[in-house]
């Protein structure tokens, strides 16, 4: 609503830009790769964040069997787990649920290293995946 209030008066020549004020400016740092890696250990909410801030580069990821696993999309899951951080719950058609330091997670778009991204139901079918194996 802002934009279509903004666009015309900006045509007509009506706004007047203000300076931003530099006192509140700060620094961000440059992110590494290591930034994106994922801490079970953190709540199901903040990794769900971080899969979302590292999308679409470099992207969040852990380790499965060894390998890299790039998580694309995930979502917070409503039920509590009574798991250590990182191990598989359940695997369903539509995604992977994974124990976090507070709650759970659905995995639901994941990449392995050097190939293709895909739902995460695809991935644990053709990985064969189990319950109670951990992401690293």
């Amino acid at each position: 609503d802002l934009l279509l209030e903004a666009l015309p008066a900006l045509a007509a020549g009506r706004l007047e830009p203000i300076p931003q004020d530099a006192s509140g400016a700060t620094y961000a740092p440059n992110l590494s790769r290591q930034d994106a890696r994922i801490d079970w250990g953190s709540s199901a909410e903040k990794i769900r964040n971080q899969v979302r801030a590292f999308s679409p580069k470099p992207g969040a990821w852990a380790e499965f069997r060894g390998k890299e696993v790039k998580i694309w999309r995930a979502r917070v899951d409503s039920g509590s787990a009574e798991a250590l951080p990182g191990q598989i719950l359940a695997i369903e058609p539509e995604g992977i649920r994974v124990a976090t330091g507070e709650g759970s997670l659905w995995l639901e778009e994941v990449q392995e290293a050097g190939k293709s991204r895909m739902a995460a139901g695809a991935f644990a079918r053709g990985a064969r995946l189990a319950p109670g194996e951990r992401f690293t």
